[in-house]
């Protein structure tokens, strides 16, 4: 079984936006001038619209992947290793944030609410010491 965040990393349209005209006004400048690091930069612009970042939950625990298209990196946070995941409903959007941490390190993601009711199940089989307490937005004000 694997569940996948919402909107994990998708870019939004004027992030797209500003990355083509700022690529492209980089390059330009560098190829109109002698400043070859505007060339460098409008390329890495352009580059980062390639990168995907998709997040899901499976048995193994929290797996992040980036791929960069020609390189793929895994990165899983095993739910032996974890400490705590906070979660907090969020009712307006009719989503659930939940909140990864180990070692001090939190993580945030979205998940669909019936999605979330399994992680969060699944989370407390597989390590018995995990803490797991939902946030409300009352705590938070």
């Amino acid at each position: 079984m694997k569940y996948s965040a919402i909107r994990g990393n998708n870019i939004q349209i004027h992030t797209i936006i500003a990355a083509v005209v700022g690529g492209a006004g980089m390059i330009y400048i560098g190829l109109n001038s002698d400043n070859k690091l505007a060339i460098l930069v409008g390329v890495i612009l352009f580059a980062t619209l390639l990168i995907r970042r998709p997040v899901e939950v499976t048995e193994e625990g929290l797996v992040q992947i980036t791929d960069f298209r020609l390189f793929m990196n895994k990165e899983v946070w095993k739910f032996n290793e974890m400490n705590e995941i906070h979660w907090m409903y969020e009712d307006e959007i009719k989503e659930i944030k939940i909140y990864f941490e180990k070692m001090g390190i939190p993580k945030m993601y979205r998940f669909k609410l019936q999605d979330a009711e399994a992680i969060l199940k699944l989370a407390a089989d597989k390590n018995k010491n995990l803490v797991i307490k939902e946030v409300k937005k009352s705590d938070l004000e």
